[in-house]
């Protein structure tokens, strides 16, 4: 049986693990990703639901759970979120995840995150992580980032 589209948010091409919760109020949806007490399935919907929000409270949210949240998969999520956004409002989050989160898993999707946002700056934390990363998943994931950044900009160099 399909799922006929159930999990997937329109606005981002994929499918979620959950759907988003259905309410749009940032307080509980603030309350709900910060408790650790909640269920990881309540906590997903409620970030997918600050995703669909995008302000710069939602962001600001996200970034406190991805540097703070004592599950390396609920701090991977945040990231990944945070790519689908592409929003440059997101790179001093992703920045410091990536420079010092120590879970190469969660490194990883900042990385890519990073990469999705492409501004110079991101390019150069690519770059330099790209050598420096202690983990090699993280340091291909840069390289990774970088080569899709170069290939969008110019197809026929590759």
């Amino acid at each position: 049986m399909a799922l006929e589209g159930s999990l997937r948010e329109r606005d981002y091409e994929g499918i979620d693990p959950t759907v988003a919760h259905a309410s749009r109020d940032l307080h509980e949806l603030r309350g709900i990703l910060l408790d650790p007490r909640q269920k990881m399935w309540e906590r997903y919907r409620a970030l997918f639901a600050l995703r669909a929000l995008h302000t710069p409270e939602a962001i600001d949210v996200i970034g406190r759970v991805m540097l703070s949240a004592s599950s390396a998969l609920l701090r991977h999520e945040c990231a990944f979120v945070f790519g689908q956004m592409a929003d440059e409002r997101c790179v001093p989050w992703l920045e410091r995840s990536l420079a010092g989160d120590e879970h190469p898993m969660v490194r990883h999707e900042a990385a890519e995150a990073i990469g999705a946002i492409a501004n110079a700056q991101c390019l150069q934390m690519l770059a330099h992580y790209a050598q420096h990363d202690p983990a090699i998943e993280v340091r291909e994931s840069c390289e990774l980032a970088l080569d899709n950044i170069a290939y969008l900009k110019d197809p026929t160099r590759f």
